[in-house]
């Protein structure tokens, strides 16, 4: 989930599998980012939009 408060951008992202979240600053260099929710070799990654990193 992307999420703007009022400190800046944060991505929260929920791990089912030990009911933890995780938030993440989602401004790089000034530059706010997006991201996804993808899956590879049967994991989850978050990748962002803007550079395809995982």
């Amino acid at each position: 989930m992307n999420l703007v408060q009022p400190g800046g951008a944060a991505v929260i992202y929920f791990d089912p599998a030990t009911d933890t979240g995780l938030a993440f600053s989602s401004v790089v260099g000034e530059r706010e980012l997006s991201f996804q929710l993808v899956d590879k070799d049967g994991k989850e990654w978050l990748q962002d939009d803007q550079t395809g990193t995982l």
